[in-house]
């Protein structure tokens, strides 16, 4: 398990993400969000990254730049996907991650 204090680190990291995504694309659920990223980074960091065979739900869709925060910060998904999370087009708003 990864101590308190890489964690502490790795949440300033994604937090200061979060943020900046949300200031960038004028949108998101910046408080739920920030609220769900420290949860987030321990159960990915000491969990999920760790053992594959473990899975993860998101429920609460309007936090899903947490979970790509943290996806981004470690490495896991691209600066290019991270960063066109959110696309406005003609009024319509997607969300668009492919992991694939």
């Amino acid at each position: 398990m990864l101590s308190d204090k890489k964690l502490e680190n790795i949440s300033k990291i994604v937090r200061y993400n979060i943020i900046k995504q949300t200031y960038l694309k004028k949108s998101g659920h910046l408080g739920g969000a920030l609220s769900c990223s420290d949860i987030l980074v321990n159960i990915f960091n000491n969990y999920l990254f760790k053992d594959k065979n473990n899975k993860f739900i998101l429920s609460k869709g309007h936090c899903a730049l947490a979970v790509y925060s943290v996806l981004y910060q470690a490495k896991k998904l691209s600066k290019k996907k991270f960063y066109s999370f959110y696309i406005k087009t003609n009024n319509i708003i997607l969300f668009i991650i492919n992991f694939v």
